[in-house]
């Protein structure tokens, strides 16, 4: 799948990323509009959360779940950019109870360095 991006003015769209192995759905912009954070469905089945560089495209994966059979259900970035927030449902017994369990990411411990 292709994540693009359209300026304000309706133009022309920009290809940012793409990934024909998996489904890619925007999330949310960081408040400086620098990135994109994405959820990201590959057709294995890995779900991860990563952040696409509204410059170059550049996918930055902060998060692959631990295990199939989990949805990313909510995510959002803190308003400084230096915390993801997010939560996944999962049926780990095969029966129709759902759990969801919350987590906070710290972006700062994953900088490169």
């Amino acid at each position: 799948e292709e994540l693009r991006v359209i300026g304000v003015d309706g133009g022309e769209s920009r290809l940012l990323y793409r990934d024909e192995e998996a489904d890619v759905n925007p999330e949310e912009w960081s408040e400086d509009g620098s990135q994109i954070l994405v959820n990201i469905w590959r057709h294995e089945g890995v779900r991860q959360l990563g952040l696409v560089s509204a410059d170059d495209g550049s996918l930055r994966v902060v998060r692959t779940l631990p295990f199939s059979g989990v949805y990313i259900t909510e995510s959002t970035l803190s308003p400084d950019g230096r915390f993801v927030l997010y939560d996944w449902q999962t049926d780990p017994d095969g029966e129709e109870r759902i759990s969801r369990i919350h987590w906070i990411l710290s972006l700062l411990s994953m900088q490169p360095k």
